[in-house]
Parts: structure tokens; C-alpha cells; sequence
């Protein structure tokens, strides 16, 4: 479930470019923000995202 979840932040991040915390709440009713805190706090440790204020921006759009 925690795999399938931050994968599908991970396709938000490289689609979207940008997700924010509301978006994921809507997405994800049943998780807390804290664990989505947590989720985008995985895909900034493993470089995917960097934070920004109320969700994270997809490292790619940094290389570009």
C-alpha cells in the first residue's frame, strides 16, 4: 500500500511537475497528512522532489 502510494505521488510528480498536500488529502482520504508528509519527505530524500511550500516540485523541472 505505502509502495503503490508514493508511486502514484511519483507519476503525479513527473506528469503534474508540482503536487500539492489538498491534492493529495483528496486523493488519498483514508492516510493522514502526516504520513503524506512523509510520503513527499521519501521522494525528497531520494531525489525525485524538492519541497515547496504546501507540497514538492519534481527535481526533473530543475535539469531543464
Amino acid at each position: 500500500m505505502i509502495y503503490d502510494r508514493r508511486k502514484t505521488i511519483e507519476k503525479l510528480l513527473l506528469q503534474k511537475g508540482v503536487v500539492y498536500y489538498k491534492e493529495l488529502e483528496a486523493l488519498f482520504p483514508e492516510v493522514s497528512f502526516m504520513t503524506l508528509r512523509r510520503d513527499i519527505e521519501w521522494c525528497i530524500l531520494e531525489g525525485l522532489a524538492v519541497k515547496i511550500q504546501n507540497g514538492a516540485r519534481s527535481s526533473k523541472l530543475e535539469s531543464e
